[in-house]
């Protein structure tokens, strides 16, 4: 009679512990951020990335997911990584703050997409960098995790330099929209102008030359001679010859800065609507 009162004491208490257990594992669950539908990734390192994405999400307000895929089911990497943001039901906030990396085995190809609050932190400089610099080499060499470390690895980086002072959104489709206007809409904006220019420029031009020939009357012409002294004056012969040349390259570099006005490309955010209507940002590369 003891014993079964213990056995049943045991198992009321593993009960709790069965419990806690399955509520964690459900939550786990929930969490998860890789998704390795490609077969890159080990187990342990589907776990370090996990791990690292964790660690990231409790220091900032982003949601960060990495994807693999052998089958874009048709999509471009840019509309698959933005569908399985928006439909995976990740984001932070009313904007669905977060990014997504993805690896595309499908057609060799690299895609970070962002949305909400990470569209004006990731500025398309921004990501140029991280594809470039550190996401890039590693996919060329089938180094995959190492990718995906590499590109976690920038996020805080960023986030601590915050959203660049001069940064400005703009439609991939309305690149003419009110706002900061970039070098493409100025240019035609300028062309459109350019008749305008051309009439002022040869009306201002005239004026001037007017101005110019009516001061010139009643001056007598002036020759070669006029301030010469021909009693003190001798000519002789000189002749200048070539011995040597020698040339000196130096290389100018180019201004740091670029566009005008005070907005350079650095500070833009390329946007565009994926299928779910939200906006997003980003960029990719092949490899």
């Amino acid at each position: 009679m003891i014993k079964g009162g213990f056995k049943i004491l045991a198992a009321l208490l593993l009960i709790p512990v069965v419990l806690l257990s399955w509520s964690s594992l459900t939550a786990a669950g929930a969490e998860q951020r890789v998704f390795d539908q490609a077969g890159l990734f080990s187990e342990n390192e589907i776990s370090l990335l996990e791990s690292r994405i964790t660690e990231l999400k409790r220091a900032l307000p982003l949601d960060i997911v990495i994807v693999t895929t052998a089958d874009a089911e048709g999509k471009s990497s840019r509309d698959y990584a933005d569908d399985f943001y928006d439909y995976g039901g990740f984001g932070v906030g009313a904007e669905h703050d977060g990014l997504l990396y993805l690896i595309n085995m499908d057609y060799r190809e690299c895609w970070i997409s962002t949305t909400g609050a990470a569209i004006d932190i990731f500025t398309d400089a921004r990501i140029d960098s991280i594809l470039d610099d550190y996401v890039y080499p590693y996919l060329v060499e089938g180094a995959y995790f190492d990718s995906s470390m590499a590109f976690l690895g920038e996020i805080p980086k960023y986030v601590r330099q915050g959203v660049p002072e001069d940064q400005y959104r703009i439609d991939e489709n309305d690149i003419s929209a009110e706002g900061p206007a970039t070098l493409a809409a100025r240019f035609r904006r300028s062309l459109s102008n350019t008749p305008v220019y051309l009439f002022f420029s040869m009306f201002i031009g005239a004026v001037v030359v007017g101005i110019m020939a009516a001061m010139n009357r009643g001056i007598g012409k002036i020759t070669a001679t006029t301030y010469l002294d021909q009693n003190s004056t001798a000519l002789v012969e000189s002749r200048d010859n070539l011995i040597n040349t020698r040339v000196r390259k130096t290389r100018i570099q180019p201004p740091s800065g670029g566009g005008s006005g005070g907005f350079s490309s650095g500070s833009r955010s390329t946007t565009h609507r994926s299928s779910s209507g939200r906006t997003h940002g980003g960029g990719g590369r092949k490899f």
